[in-house]
């Protein structure tokens, strides 16, 4: 059975030079600069990708470089969301590729006995390797990196849960809960992110995991500890926190006030005491409603101030007071009849007299969560993908792609003419980069070395192959625009 891996080229300048004086076979590709080395290139100019690659396993690697193997890991992932191109001895940026220290080509595997590969599944493996606390004590290395960086701007944030199933047995930690719906039980794991929105800045700077019937608010405390204990307290990142109905709880809101210190901003659940309450200062007009626009949608606004929660019986006293807005959001006529507004009750513990409107509008800047946190990393950054059946690879795998996530929103915001217009700007630096004087790439076995075409013809000359040098010499006579398709025809190997 054929399965897919990837061939890593390690970093042999005197090994590589001596093999090929000597008479061994090699394999010239002249450097070019491509989409994959401007990513990663701009990944090791910002001093991200040694963080990307700076986690230890906690067990012996097999004899294998723990950095490269999680480089492989960082790439795969990379090629996987589109960021990368395929795979084909393509990183060929000879000054990248010192700075690396490796280089890859993707394969497909005949069998066992070709040295050199690294299989999918010897790389997966690795993360297993890597133990949980050490996974999250990584991930949290990184958010104070960005925040030292200043790279994590405002202090709008939001929480959000989603569900990860899992299939078969064998998963540790998992847990289980009814799909009425479906009549089934449901396997897996919840994680819950907390997540920077301010418009342009948006980072992952949270998570936690646990079992699928976990309490979101319990795994939202894990994130405050963990902020606490690695980065900051969260009062120093976090003004206010937007959370959706999954975190409602009178106890929860006080924590998050007296412990935390933090404001909230959330959506009231229906048939509350004080829901019941707004309705009742609506009908009997208390409520003054006005017309405003929120973001280009003409709605109705009023607020109350300090409107009692948390009321449980006659006995038990409410728990304190909120600030409510309820806005009024006009509905589209139904088989041409006129519908009632629907009516959206919002709580926070901020004042909202002066500026009632800001409220919902903290609540809408939700969708960044949703859409460009959760659905892009399940749709795009396939995070409900289990590397594995163990809690240290889900953990280790599920922190690198929340950092690889954060990598490439910040290249996107300090370089967007290089992000947007790649092409253009390949074309003005011009197609080959002969960067350090280094421009070819020779492949021995599994090693290679890169050297300027100087380099390369005192090589050949000190090298008893009359052939070769004369074909070399016709090539390195050529146009540079030619160079790199004569060396493929020369070899019959070299991908374009």
């Amino acid at each position: 059975m054929e399965q897919s891996g990837v061939r890593v080229f390690g970093l042999a300048q005197e090994k590589v030079e001596t093999a090929v004086l000597s008479g061994a076979e090699f394999d010239p590709v002249a450097t070019a600069y491509s989409a994959n080395d401007l990513v990663l290139d701009l990944l090791r100019e910002e001093g991200i990708w040694e963080r990307l690659v700076s986690v230890r396993p906690g067990v012996a690697s097999n004899g294998k470089d723990f950095q490269k193997v999680l480089g492989i890991l960082a790439i795969k992932e990379l090629l996987h969301v589109g960021r990368l191109q395929h795979i084909g001895k393509i990183l060929r940026d000879a000054n990248l590729m010192a700075g690396l220290g490796f280089t890859l080509e993707e394969v497909e595997e005949k069998g066992e006995k070709d040295r050199g590969i690294i299989h999918r599944d010897t790389a997966r493996n690795h993360l297993k390797k890597i133990a949980v606390d050490e996974s999250v004590s990584d991930f949290y290395r990184f958010v104070g990196f960005m925040r030292g960086k200043r790279w994590i701007r405002g202090g709008l944030y939001a929480a959000d849960g989603f569900e990860m199933e899992v299939f078969g047995k064998g998963y540790p930690g998992a847990g289980k809960v009814w799909v009425a719906d479906e009549k089934r039980w449901k396997r897996g794991y919840k994680a819950v992110l907390l997540m920077n929105i301010a418009p342009g800045r948006e980072r992952l700077v949270g998570f936690a995991l646990g079992p699928i019937q976990a309490d979101e608010r319990v795994l939202l405390r894990q994130i405050f500890e963990d902020l606490k204990k690695h980065v900051a307290p969260p009062s120093d990142m976090i003004d206010t926190l937007v959370l959706d109905r999954g975190f409602f709880g009178w106890d929860f809101f006080e924590e998050l006030k007296n412990t935390w210190k933090l404001h909230f901003v959330l959506i009231a659940k229906k048939n509350l005491l004080l829901t019941q309450e707004m309705a009742w200062l609506s009908q009997s007009g208390q409520l003054k409603f006005q017309n405003r626009s929120l973001k280009g949608e003409e709605v109705q606004i009023a607020f109350a101030q300090d409107v009692m929660y948390g009321y449980e019986s006659k006995e038990k006293p409410y728990r304190g007071k909120l600030n409510c807005v309820a806005v009024r959001y006009p509905q589209p006529p139904k088989e041409g009849k006129p519908r009632e507004p629907r009516e959206v009750i919002y709580l926070t513990d901020m004042s909202v007299r002066k500026n009632p409107l800001k409220i919902p509008k903290y609540y809408k800047a939700r969708w960044t969560i949703e859409n460009q946190g959760i659905r892009e990393l399940s749709q795009v950054w396939k995070v409900r993908q289990m590397p594995g059946r163990t809690l240290n690879a889900i953990t280790a795998r599920l922190c690198l792609v929340l950092k690889l996530y954060n990598a490439l929103k910040i290249l996107e915001m300090k370089y967007p003419k290089d992000i947007t217009t790649l092409k253009k700007e390949m074309m003005r630096r011009g197609e080959r980069s002969w960067l350090s004087g280094r421009g070819i790439i020779l492949y021995v076995g599994a090693l290679f070395a890169v050297v300027s075409e100087r380099q390369f013809k005192g090589l050949l000359g000190k090298r008893k192959d009359i052939e070769w040098q004369k074909k070399i010499r016709d090539v390195l006579r050529a146009p540079p625009g030619e160079r790199e398709k004569l060396l493929g025809q020369l070899v019959g190997s070299t991908e374009e």
